[in-house]
């Protein structure tokens, strides 16, 4: 997804449900987990504050960082195909193998 995209229909539409302001985005970098970030929409004027993630976390992981890893494994690429994969469309660094291990993936493409 790229969020320029999303944050200028965000800046066009979204108000503040308390007061009808304009409501700022913020995408934090050093609470990213692989593929998924975390965004805070939060009013210019009162206290209003949501924080989200661009994934579902199921368990420890979060769905886009299995799904990833997954996808790489059944195409037979591994971490170092995620690193060049992810450089090309200037994404953050794939998640680690570790972290989606722990994470059972519910197969509803079958």
């Amino acid at each position: 997804m790229d969020l320029s995209i999303l944050f200028a229909v965000f800046d066009d539409f979204l108000k503040c449900p308390q007061c009808g302001q304009d409501v700022a985005l913020h995408v934090d970098m050093k609470q990213k987990h692989g593929y998924s970030h975390n965004i805070t929409l939060q009013c210019t004027t009162c206290e209003w504050k949501h924080c989200f993630n661009t994934s579902k976390k199921q368990g420890q992981s979060y769905e886009i960082n299995v799904r990833a890893d997954l996808a790489f494994r059944e195409i037979g690429k591994g971490q170092n195909a995620m690193v060049a994969f992810s450089k090309v469309l200037t994404m953050p660094a794939p998640p680690k193998r570790d972290n989606c291990k722990k994470f059972k993936i519910k197969k509803s493409y079958q």
